[in-house]
């Protein structure tokens, strides 16, 4: 991830397209480092999120939250 900010910020990577997705989600697992997993109730696709302290130590499976989530999609174009 680390290597990924600094190729951004030097130019390397091109940001082609960002959706959000605004919803109620359910928390179906919380490992620890943060990695989160939820599910949109009566939909079978999951989204696997990192999450900073203390934010993730707050969550639990079942658990519902609102939320918007940003995803971007880039491609490299260099080095």
């Amino acid at each position: 991830m680390n290597r990924y900010r600094q190729k951004k910020n030097k130019g390397g990577y091109q940001e082609i397209a960002t959706t959000y997705e605004q919803a109620v989600f359910k928390v179906i697992e919380c490992k620890e480092g943060g990695q989160v997993t939820l599910t949109k109730p009566k939909q079978n696709k999951e989204y696997k999120l990192l999450l900073e302290y203390p934010i993730y130590k707050d969550l639990k499976p079942g658990d519902l939250i609102h939320a918007t989530i940003k995803r971007s999609y880039f491609m490299c174009i260099g080095n």
